[in-house]
């Protein structure tokens, strides 16, 4: 199901999109540059799940996306690897692994910045699930509350940490 962008006059903008076959399509202008997930054209597994959502106003909005992949054994370490390797020239960092943060292994290029970007890898299921939240509280997921960071949302607010953040985008 696919629902367009809508724009109502206070410039508010609310768009959804639950297709698989719409993924990669929408007019994004977050926070990240979305790194992790992989572009449309270079899936090489078969798109399981794919949940889109933008709200708010034009200069800030919220974000959910959520891409599950599956894929065979030998494209599923080909994409580890390239998880792995992301890399920023500009702020000299790249994504990092973690088996701490989340309940699967992950590899995130934001945690606890102005949004989170990660993925997490399912050894036993070859699948990959990509994650990008931006002001999204805990009881507005479209997934499962376990694929969140385990601290998500215990800061004061439903998303922020008190740990210090990582972005791959920012220099601090």
């Amino acid at each position: 199901m696919t629902i367009p962008v809508i724009l109502n006059i206070t410039g508010h903008v609310d768009e959804t999109v639950n297709n698989i076959n719409e993924y990669g399509k929408q007019k994004y202008k977050g926070v990240s540059k979305l790194s992790l997930f992989p572009k449309k054209d270079e899936v090489s597994g078969e798109i399981k799940d794919y949940y889109y959502h933008c709200e708010g106003e034009r200069i800030y909005q919220n974000y959910q996306i959520y891409l599950e992949v599956k894929y065979d054994n030998e494209a599923y370490e080909e994409e580890k690897e390239r998880l792995l390797s992301i890399y920023n020239n500009k702020t000299e960092k790249g994504s990092r692994y973690t088996e701490e943060e989340f309940v699967l292994p992950g590899v995130y290029s934001m945690l606890y910045a102005d949004g989170y970007e990660y993925a997490l890898m399912d050894d036993s299921e070859a699948s990959i699930k990509y994650i990008y939240l931006q002001g999204v509280s805990r009881d507005e997921l479209y997934f499962d509350i376990d694929y969140l960071p385990k601290d998500y949302g215990r800061a004061g607010s439903n998303y922020e940490t008190e740990r210090r953040p990582y972005s791959i985008y920012q220099e601090w």
